[in-house]
């Protein structure tokens, strides 16, 4: 079965602690990611059956709405965005990348989930708000009309507010891949 995952992300550190320990002493799901990003920002992901993960999401007290930059569930997230959110993928052969840049890491997730899922493409890259400002993008490939597809498809599944710049670049060079 595929996990959910829940995506809490503060503008608070200290707060992000504090609700993040909240959610995982009353719910029985599981920690993917507890850090601090940049700017002094909070990010919180956890997964488990989607009952789980919205149970825990609503535990979230309405008085905490101020420090929440934004929060959202992933339903049956894609196994590129699971392994990704663990390790650098590998990939052995590029065709064109797509490349979006979000002003939040919940909506940059959100984007690549529905991206993977709408088109045959595979991660290469996954960068979550640290050293960028607290801004995150993602970087997939496939082929032209593949990654123009999971572009496209990011693009919806998001508010057009929160992309920064989104791209497709077919045969990129090989010395910017090496750079990736």
């Amino acid at each position: 079965m595929k996990k959910a995952l829940g995506i809490l992300e503060f503008s608070s550190i200290s707060k992000g602690f504090e609700v993040s320990d909240i959610l995982l002493k009353s719910s029985f799901v599981e920690v993917e990611i507890l850090r601090h990003i940049c700017p002094g920002k909070f990010l919180t992901i956890i997964s488990g059956d989607v009952e789980e993960v919205r149970e825990a999401l609503e535990k979230v007290n309405k008085d905490d709405d101020k420090k929440i930059v934004e929060t959202n569930i992933i339903s049956s997230a894609h196994e590129e965005l699971l392994k990704g959110l663990k390790k650098r993928p590998l990939v052995l052969q590029y065709d064109a990348i797509g490349i979006m840049e979000c002003s939040t890491v919940t909506s940059m997730l959100v984007a690549l989930d529905a991206g993977l899922k709408a088109s045959s493409v595979q991660l290469v890259k996954l960068v979550l708000g640290n050293g960028i400002a607290g801004k995150a993008y993602f970087i997939f490939t496939g082929s032209v009309s593949s990654v123009e597809e999971g572009i496209k498809a990011s693009m919806k599944s998001i508010d057009s507010k929160r992309i920064i710049h989104q791209t497709v670049i077919p045969s990129p060079s090989e010395l910017l891949l090496k750079n990736l």
